[in-house]
């Protein structure tokens, strides 16, 4: 198995809000302070699924459908192999990074995952062409595989081979058309109890 992660830094607005009524702490960590320890998890396993710990609670709002979207079209993964977990407080993660407010959930998240799936494409490329044979500037990472100009491996299978994982300098992130054009997913469907439709007039029935 292979994991790479992420911290989560506050934008400059929210900063200058903890700023404001600093003073206030939750357990060690201070408002205002930013955090060091990664947010965002990603796990590549053997058994070829792409685990994604998010730092965000799902409350019906879609966040672990739209983070696994954005995972798969930056990586090169199949949407159906990005399984997406709720972050134990017991990996790392700071308090301050395990809420959810409003929209913000995917706007937050969406940069420092797109650069560690770029990070982690750019190692699966490299040990890809390792396993293969093949130079580098050969490789492709679409639809779950590394593949080659004649031959190809799942990231299951690269995984089990076991490479020397060269992590790139920088993370080369898919231009934005592109990026756009891979995102794939379920449609949205409404699942909740008949009275959010109104075919129920009471909301305690």
């Amino acid at each position: 198995m292979v994991a790479v992660g992420a911290p989560l830094a506050l934008g400059r607005g929210r900063i200058a809000l903890t700023e404001f009524i600093n003073g206030f702490t939750i357990g060690k960590i201070a408002f205002g302070e930013f955090p060091t320890d990664p947010a965002v998890w990603l796990e590549l396993r053997a058994d070829d699924t792409v685990v994604l710990h998010s730092p965000k609670a799902e409350m019906g709002q879609g966040i672990h459908t739209a983070l696994a979207q954005i995972a798969a079209a930056e990586l090169g993964a199949r949407f159906a192999q990005v399984l997406v977990v709720q972050a134990s407080t017991s990996r790392g993660f700071g308090p301050k990074n395990l809420d959810t407010g409003g929209s913000f959930s995917t706007k937050s998240i969406m940069p420092p995952l797109r650069q560690v799936c770029a990070l982690l494409r750019g190692a699966i490329a490299a040990a890809g062409a390792q396993a293969l044979g093949v130079d580098p500037s050969a490789i492709s990472v679409e639809q779950g595989q590394v593949r080659g100009p004649s031959t190809s491996l799942t990231f299951g299978q690269l995984v089990a081979t076991n490479p020397t994982w060269k992590w790139p300098a920088t993370a080369t992130l898919r231009p934005l058309e592109e990026f756009k054009a891979r995102l794939t997913g379920p449609p949205r469907a409404w699942k909740g109890p008949p009275r959010a439709t109104g075919r129920r007039s009471s909301a305690t029935t």
